[in-house]
């Protein structure tokens, strides 16, 4: 008899813990099966994966994901409107606070930036621009999983604290202790070895145009594209 209620226990400790590892992972809805297997692979089985239905209750999902993003979808996006199904999940969960994640790999009109004109393609860059401010975060499918642990509110670029010291010089600190110092429109980033095409996007919108980086800094290509469609001086020292 000791033994029976012995094995019960143990029975139901474990359907506990069961219980309690699926109560805890994150419920992430994919808009679309593109690159999927990729997507599952990445997550393991740390989140709840489940696909876009008609009709679905985005209440009880953490995360949405949209694998690939057109041309028409971005600018719709871009302009708050609902052009399909898809887009109008989009925009709902956006409107809920839900975290929004658009994969970079699967934005359609980066495809023809070696084709497109100049004036065509900065726009395009202008609508990404008004979706990430929108909230829509927009990462890498390999940074996926590391965008999902973290925080919503925390910002791509700048984090922490801004100390005045008076009315032309702003010292920023990021975590990475990256110093940004910002003297009336320019902009000195120090300390940062890599330089990526949201890091000039950041300063752009705040009216920067000449920035100084340091010597060993590298751009990247993405971020070299920027400073040339956008016009934007950069200096080393």
């Amino acid at each position: 008899m000791e033994f029976d209620k012995l094995v019960a226990l143990i029975t139901q400790q474990v359907f506990n813990n069961i219980k309690q590892n699926t109560v805890m992972k994150k419920k992430i809805l994919l808009l679309s099966k593109e690159n999927n297997n990729k997507i599952q692979e990445l997550l393991g089985s740390d989140f709840d994966l489940e696909y876009y239905e008609d009709n679905i209750d985005l209440n009880s999902y953490e995360h949405i994901i949209c694998p690939s993003l057109c041309t028409n979808g971005l600018a719709s996006l871009a302009l708050g409107m609902s052009s399909s199904k898809m887009l109008s999940k989009m925009i709902e969960a956006i409107f809920m606070g839900k975290n929004v994640i658009v994969l970079e790999d699967g934005m359609e009109y980066r495809k023809f930036k070696g084709t497109a004109p100049k004036t065509l393609y900065k726009t395009f860059l202008e609508y990404e621009e008004k979706v990430r401010n929108f909230g829509v975060r927009i990462v890498q499918v390999d940074s996926l999983k590391a965008e999902l642990n973290q925080k919503k509110s925390k910002s791509n670029l700048i984090e922490d604290e801004t100390v005045k010291h008076n009315d032309d010089v702003v010292f920023h600190k990021e975590v990475q202790s990256t110093e940004i110092i910002e003297v009336k429109d320019s902009l000195h980033i120090r300390n940062k070895k890599l330089i990526a095409e949201s890091d000039l996007r950041k300063v752009y919108m705040n009216g920067v145009r000449n920035i100084t980086i340091d010597k060993k800094s590298i751009l990247t290509p993405l971020a070299k594209d920027f400073v040339r469609i956008y016009h934007l001086n950069i200096t080393r020292a």
